[in-house]
């Protein structure tokens, strides 16, 4: 039975769904001695699996004994590779042991899955199996039913030993109820024949766990008791191979599952020892391996990177690309920016540093074979194209014929080869050409077109520059052309000067002067275009700055107007806002900026007096609460403070009056509060 995930679910006993103070889940487990179901501890919130012992066995009181005695046993075991043991009891008289709640598989299980197929993995878990019943042994717990059925592998891959205790409760009359004193086919020689057995007989059951870990098959298989035990007793297991394992693994487990008990390891901790040293060697021998793997990769790459030069020599921007580096880049990225790295790569298994080994020698061979080939057309390439620089075009062309047909990607030879043919061409057509442009260039001459004449000749000698026609004509043609542009220049300077005079007058504000200059230019020379455009510009400005001016003034005093009426009214913010607009319209007018700083004025007027008439209040209060208290000199001080703050407050007026009178007076108490009571009524506040 495990306690772990899987079962069927939803069979329950057929009391009700709890036991003892644990609500049952589900079903996760069934054997010949009990089932196994998830529970939930409603006081703790904790998930556990709790045991409970099959109803046919309940009724024999040496079980309930024995079950409990193991039970206490296995509960002082606390290790990390054995399961925790939480509580025991009874339940309407069904005996109960309650456990850690497992997630994962039985080691059955587990080596179904793709991550227990490596060596590595495997002598890691015989190690934890050493440890688990180490401890066992060491508290004197004997299991008798070592068996991957009994063992659990959980999702973080540490492993637990399971079920301790169960096969001691074996009995006469068990074998009637399906249970049996271990499982044979991993049981030692002395417990199959009924003998007293003591920890190397479960050293015998775990020799053949690993066996059964490492070949996928029972040490003793069989399906008929006798025969079974009597290879237990005498036939040694099919050894194993080097597929199965190496030498030094391999001694161990037959070690372990030597006939005799004086030839086995002794202790659980002495095949800890020889597993833990044969995985330090494992690991180291793989570390080698690495560095050989390192060679190769460092080759690789040397030799991607030259192949990628070369292929570029030849004209092929090839990306050299390797499928095995991806994988490896994609499984440790650093190695790509950092180089190899051998402590990168440790948790690689001896397998995949094999296969990597191979995959990059076979990629090492290939990129070489190739990169060979690439020096070739390289070494090719660099002799046609000497024979082009040369001049022996047809012979050139032929090697780079030669190039393209073993290597079409070659964008270098396929463009020299161009050249050839387009210079062999140009060859033939070039006199016939030269000859049809003299023709050309002496009927532009007639015309007087020197700019069409010159670059006729300059096609000409582009063509041939021994060509005496040619050159005499481009002379010709330059030295008239330079007589034209310097009559063009003179006019041109002409133009420019009487732009820029009038646009000095302009500026000045003389516009009706610029304007005439440039008229009366326009009249000696039609033809200055520049003169024209410059006239028409200049009319446009003129106009659109009468018109702006004409709208500035109009809003101007429009504001004006408005800041004005914002005055009278008293709304001074508004008119000095107001105010502000109509400057920004017109900066330059007097009469606007006047009235800006007379809105200033009245708005910080109208502040002032706004924080006397509020400062006059304030002391009026002041004045009032000190009359109310019988302080009638600090209420006659604040009373004069408020009247010259505010002259026309006559509460004010008529509180320094009272204040004065009541001072005055030498009446009783009464009378004084009377007054007091009085002048209450009378204040506002």
């Amino acid at each position: 039975m495990t306690p772990g995930t899987g079962g069927d679910s939803g069979v329950f006993p057929a009391f009700e769904r709890r036991v003892g103070k644990y609500r049952l889940l589900d079903l996760v487990g069934r054997g010949a001695m009990g089932q196994v179901y998830a529970a939930i501890d409603d006081h703790t919130g904790r998930k556990v699996a709790i045991k409970v012992v099959n109803a046919d066995l309940e009724g024999e009181p040496d079980i309930r004994v024995r079950f409990f005695r193991e039970a206490q046993t296995a509960a002082r075991l606390v290790h990390r590779n054995v399961i925790t043991i939480y509580d025991l009891g009874e339940d309407y008289g069904s005996p109960f042991i309650v456990m850690e709640l497992l997630r994962g598989w039985t080691l059955a299980s587990y080596l179904n899955e793709a991550s227990a197929a490596d060596l590595e993995r495997k002598v890691d878990l015989m190690i934890q199996l050493c440890d688990g019943m180490s401890a066992a042994h060491a508290a004197n717990i004997i299991h008798r039913d070592l068996k991957p059925g009994n063992l659990f592998v959980q999702f973080d891959g540490l492993l637990k030993v399971l079920d301790f205790g169960v096969a001691r409760l074996a009995s006469s009359n068990m074998t009637s109820t399906g249970a049996q004193p271990g499982t044979l086919h991993y049981m030692s020689p002395e417990q199959a024949r009924g003998e007293e057995v003591d920890q190397r007989s479960d050293i015998f059951s775990g020799g053949s766990v690993f066996y059964f870990m490492l070949t996928g098959r029972k040490p003793f298989p069989g399906d008929e008791w006798a025969r079974v035990i009597r290879k237990l007793e005498s036939e040694d297991p099919q050894a194993l191979g080097p597929a199965d394992a190496p030498p030094e693994l391999a001694s161990i487990v037959m070690r372990c599952l030597a006939k005799r008990t004086a030839d086995r390891y002794n202790d659980f901790p002495s095949v800890a020892a020889d597993l833990t040293k044969f995985q330090r060697q494992y690991q180291a021998d793989t570390r080698r391996l690495l560095e050989t793997v390192g060679s190769r990769y460092n080759a690789l790459l040397t030799s991607l990177t030259s192949v990628v030069e070369v292929a570029r020599r030849v004209g092929h921007e090839m990306v050299a690309t390797s499928s095995v580096l991806e994988r490896l880049h994609s499984d440790f990225p650093t190695l790509r920016d950092r180089g190899f790295d051998a402590m990168k790569l440790a948790p690689l298994t001896r397998a995949r540093v094999v296969a990597l080994q191979d995959e990059i020698g076979r990629e090492l061979q290939r990129v070489q074979q190739q990169q060979r080939g690439l020096d070739q057309l390289a070494s090719l390439l660099a002799t046609g194209e000497q024979a082009l620089s040369e001049g022996r075009y047809p012979a050139a062309a032929r090697v780079f014929e030669h190039i393209l047909t073993a290597l079409p990607e070659s964008s270098t030879a396929r463009t020299r080869l161009a050249e050839c043919r387009a210079i062999l061409d140009q060859q033939q057509a070039d006199a016939q050409r030269v000859k049809s442009l003299v023709r050309e260039a002496q009927a532009h001459l007639r015309s007087e077109e020197w700019e069409r004449v010159i670059a006729v000749c300059d096609e000409i000698l582009r063509i041939d520059r021994t060509v005496p026609l040619a050159i005499a004509l481009h002379q010709a043609a330059r030295t008239a052309l330079e007589r034209q542009r310097a009559a063009d220049l003179e006019r041109e300077q002409a133009v420019q000067r009487a732009v820029q005079m009038a646009r000095a007058s302009f500026k000045r504000g003389r516009c009706d002067e610029a304007l005439e200059a440039l008229r009366a230019f326009l009249v000696m020379q039609p033809e200055a275009a520049d003169v024209q455009i410059e006239l028409n510009r200049l009319s446009d400005v003129a106009v659109r700055r009468a018109d702006e001016t004409a709208a500035r003034d109009a809003e101007v005093q429009q504001r004006t107007k408005a800041v004005r009426a914002m005055i009278d009214a008293g709304t001074f913010d508004a008119a000095v806002t107001e105010a502000r607009l109509a400057v920004a319209c017109d900066p330059a007018n007097e009469s606007s900026v006047m009235l800006l700083c007379e809105a200033i004025e009245l708005e910080n007027a109208a502040r002032i007096a706004e924080q006397r008439e509020s400062a006059a209040q304030l002391a009026l209060e002041t004045a009032r609460v000190a009359f109310r208290d019988g302080d009638l000199l600090r209420a006659m001080a604040a009373a004069d403070n408020a009247l010259r703050l505010s002259p026309s407050l006559p509460e004010a007026n008529e509180l320094l009056e009272r204040a004065r009178a009541t001072l005055a007076s030498d009446g009783s108490d009464d009378r004084f509060e009377e007054e007091e009571s009085g002048a209450g009524h009378a204040s506002p506040g």
